[in-house]
């Protein structure tokens, strides 16, 4: 295996790149601060970022278990990860594949590691690897946001606020990006994103369903998401993700030790 093959579309590649994009994609259900019963009284752009930001889910670590399903023009792959992220320090995540680990990778807030149990190979890149390779942001508190399922934009500038039954739509656009969510009117809960980048013509759509407590009973989470993205380089790319299991705030352990037998890609 080559080091072009961590970029190319192979069987390894694949769910790798599945894993890159779904970790910086993947949303979750809102925190239901507020009283889920009876509409806004008014429908304004800040009342609507008032309940987005309300809603944060606000966590100091993250560990859940999900099959994700990756669908593009040439295949479809199913994998089952394990995800573990902690504020501010790391994302972590173990691939399998029919049981077996094929990859683990973990990202730090500057750099992204990567295992390739298949070929006993290892890598080591900037986090300008997941922008250029995937069109992801490269970001770690932007990875981080999207994981719990928090909107990435607060300004209220060239925002527009309506009721499209049954859903609020916040949206608003400027040189750069054009931004939609979609908030149920019963329960408060954001059902769906859409963020256009113009700038790169990429856009990513996320719908958030099969909401339900956590064991904790404090929060709603969205066991079933679909995501479609769209990119100029990547074309079209669905990924449906599918939590079993999901915990906020535990102890997290997180093992990420390369084998003496593992060669570095360059």
């Amino acid at each position: 295996m080559t080091s072009k093959s961590f970029f190319s579309r192979s069987f390894f590649n694949a769910p790798l790149a599945l894993l890159l994009v779904a970790l910086a994609l993947l949303g979750s259900g809102c925190k239901t601060t507020r009283s889920a019963s009876g509409a806004l009284r008014e429908v304004t752009p800040e009342g609507l970022m008032d309940l987005l930001r309300d809603n944060q889910i606000k966590a100091t670590s993250l560990e859940a278990k999900a099959k994700i399903t990756f669908t593009d023009d040439n295949q479809q792959i199913s994998v089952a990860a394990t995800i573990k992220m902690r504020k501010d320090s790391f994302l972590w995540a173990s691939i399998k594949k029919l049981g077996f680990e094929v990859a683990r990778v973990k990202i730090t807030p500057d750099s992204v590691y990567i295992l390739d149990r298949i070929n006993n190979e290892y890598a080591v890149r900037d986090l300008k690897f997941m922008e250029e390779g995937f069109n992801v942001p490269a970001n770690l508190q932007t990875l981080q946001a999207l994981l719990l399922g928090n909107p990435l934009f607060f300004s209220t500038a060239n925002m527009r606020a309506e009721t499209q039954a049954p859903f609020y739509h916040l949206f608003g656009e400027n040189e750069f990006h054009e931004n939609h969510y979609w908030v149920q009117t019963i329960d408060r809960k954001l059902s769906k994103m859409d963020i256009k980048d113009k700038r790169h013509r990429r856009n990513v759509s996320m719908q958030l369903q099969e909401y339900a407590l956590l064991a904790e009973g404090r929060q709603n989470f969205s066991y079933l998401r679909n995501m479609e993205m769209n990119s100029h380089d990547l074309g079209r790319v669905a990924v449906e993700v599918h939590f079993s299991e999901v915990a906020l705030d535990k102890p997290l352990e997180m093992n990420f030790e390369v084998p003496d037998r593992y060669t570095r890609v360059k």
